[in-house]
């Protein structure tokens, strides 16, 4: 670009110009007082300015000199590839992955850019519209998520069907991981859920598996324990026996204890077991017909295992419950798509376009066989690394970003909640360990740890899915950049750069202002800006961000809405 975006005479008195976009400028005349920056009606107190007011005290030239940053400009014929065709008719939550090999970064070859590439999406409108009016026709549907290829610089679609030809998901959570009541797995999650045997004499027994030989400190128990009655029926675990095995045949015991009761829903009592297995079988001995637990799992260095499989030879009540998937992001590494997708249930006391129900995160394992997804191989776990108490929320599984080449490590990003003000967080693990759901890391502040919730935020204002990549070359080479919509579902998409996977980053700046709002007008709104890396340089960095309405209805009015969009961010090599 030229190095002065503005150069004009100026009369005296107050003066304001206005840009085509965001830049980072200095202004440059005599007589000149009150400079000010405004990205539209705000103050802007950095360098970056879209609107820029100043007082003169005679007749000046003045310039605006581009300054070193970054400017961003709307990429159309990345977008127009997205526009709805035949029954795929638009979708969010877009992430993108390379399929020929393990980096997700900044290709280090211009040329490498075009490679093949998977797509996946949310929420997904299947249906026709009208051409001319673009309207959608009924039927039209909208499945939870959906996935596309772009090969030789062309996008197809793929919706999923079962045998009679219906849509359905992509990706759908197995039966075990959509129940609600007094189930096993309630036993796994310390909070008020209760597991409650079937009311029979038979004795409960229940089976841990911890996927591979692990160390066990000790078991931790909150006995049974109802909010409301307390153990007034003597419902408790008693006379417990515990056994482990290293193939899940032959058990030999290792301990019997008697359980203490709860006082309250919090009460955490343990047992030491010092031992070295794979599964771990409790057998409870009845004392009457129905009894029950609060809390039952297994513990190393005092943090409490999450990666368990978990199952018994009774329960009292569970049933399948409408559970969904809202996609984001993962990384495919040694041809296996590994991604952390959101377990979800409805909520209908929240306003429209927003009635939904976070219940935790999972862990999805789909293997890739030439360049394809294998669908029918697909598995998944439960992550356990959701907190949702006293009106903050953690959850992971935002961005993913893979520095192993670097460091050894893929770093697992997400963002901590409160009041809808959203600070980034972060995690960690080896690529070897993917699978593993313990060996994941977080960042506390200072240093990574096993235990999420002590989870330390690292930025501010962030969106529910972005990026963070690498910059391998160019003005800010060795730099990590953040890019996001700023606070979610404004209009601004944003950027910050750290000096590490964790920071220090700085405050995000907005560089560019969406305008479907202005396009498409009732209660249409922008969110979710990320990049895509791999189909990016670093310096011409390819950001797509996502378009809704709160107004089912305007959706159904015009079928361009709902789809996303593309700009670029590009580096200004300008003086300092």
């Amino acid at each position: 670009m030229k190095e002065y975006i503005y150069e004009a005479w100026h009369d005296k008195g107050f003066a304001e110009i206005n840009l085509n976009s965001i830049f980072p400028v200095q202004v440059i005349s005599k007589d000149i007082s009150g400079i000010k920056f405004y990205i539209d009606e705000e103050i802007s107190s950095s360098i970056y300015t879209n609107r820029i007011c100043f007082n003169l005290r005679s007749k000046q030239f003045v310039r605006v000199k581009l300054l070193k940053g970054f400017y961003a400009v709307k990429d159309d014929v990345m977008s127009k590839k997205f526009i709805p065709e035949s029954l795929w008719s638009g979708g969010d939550g877009i992430y993108s992955f390379p399929l020929s090999n393990n980096d997700d970064g900044f290709p280090v070859n211009q040329n490498a850019i075009n490679e093949d590439s998977l797509f996946v999406f949310g929420d997904t409108f299947v249906g026709e519209f009208d051409q001319q009016s673009k309207q959608r026709i009924e039927p039209t549907l909208m499945t939870n998520n959906s996935f596309a290829y772009l090969k030789n610089g062309e996008i197809s679609f793929h919706l999923e069907k079962d045998t009679l030809g219906q849509i359905k998901s992509a990706f759908e959570l197995e039966r075990e991981h959509t129940l609600e009541g007094n189930h096993i797995q309630n036993l796994l999650i310390n909070d008020s859920s209760l597991y409650i045997s079937a009311s029979s004499k038979k004795d409960v027994e229940i089976l841990y598996d911890f996927y591979e030989i692990k160390r066990i400190g000790s078991l931790i128990y909150g006995n049974y324990y109802d909010d409301i009655f307390g153990d007034n029926l003597d419902r408790s675990f008693k006379d417990v026996q515990v056994f482990e095995s290293a193939d899940g045949i032959d058990f030999k015991k290792i301990k019997s204890f008697t359980m203490k009761k709860a006082k309250d829903s919090k009460t955490i009592n343990s047992e030491m077991l010092n031992t070295e297995t794979r599964f771990v079988k409790i057998v409870i001995q009845k004392h009457r017909k129905l009894i029950g637990c609060r809390y039952l799992t297994f513990t190393y260095e005092s943090i409490p295992y999450i990666d368990i499989k978990i199952c018994s030879n009774q329960q009292f009540y569970s049933v399948p419950k409408h559970t969904w998937l809202w996609l984001q992001d993962g990384i495919i590494y040694n041809n296996v798509f590994y991604f952390y997708p959101m377990r979800v249930i409805s909520d209908t006391s929240q306003p429209e376009g927003l009635q939904f129900k976070v219940l935790d995160t999972m862990i999805f394992k789909v293997p890739i066989d030439k360049g394809i997804l294998n669908l029918k191989d697909i598995q998944q776990k439960p992550m356990r690394n959701y907190l949702e108490k006293d009106g903050i929320t953690f959850i992971f599984g935002s961005a993913v970003m893979n520095h192993s080449k670097e460091d050894g490590y893929i770093y697992i990003y997400g963002y901590k909640s409160v009041l809808g003000f959203r600070q980034l967080i972060v995690s960690r693990v080896k690529p070897i360990d993917l699978w593993n759901v313990d060996a994941y890391e977080y960042f506390n502040g200072s240093t990574y740890e096993r235990d999420f919730k002590n989870v330390s935020p690292i930025l501010d204002h962030v969106s529910c899915e972005m990026s963070v990549t690498f910059i391998n070359a160019g003005p800010y080479k060795d730099k990590f950049i953040a890019i996001m919509t700023y606070d979610t579902n404004t209009k601004y998409v944003a950027f910050s750069l750290g000096d590490s996977p964790s920071g220090p980053f700085t405050e995000p700046q907005k560089i560019f202002v969406t305008s479907e709002q202005d396009i498409y007008k009732s209660t249409t709104y922008t969110y979710n800006a990320k990049a895509h890396p791999h189909l990016s340089h670093p310096e011409d960095i390819l950001i797509s961000y996502n378009t809704n309405t709160y107004n089912f209805e305007h959706n159904m009015s015009h079928a361009y809405i709902y789809r996303p969009r593309f700009i670029r961010l590009k580096t200004i090599r300008g003086s300092e």
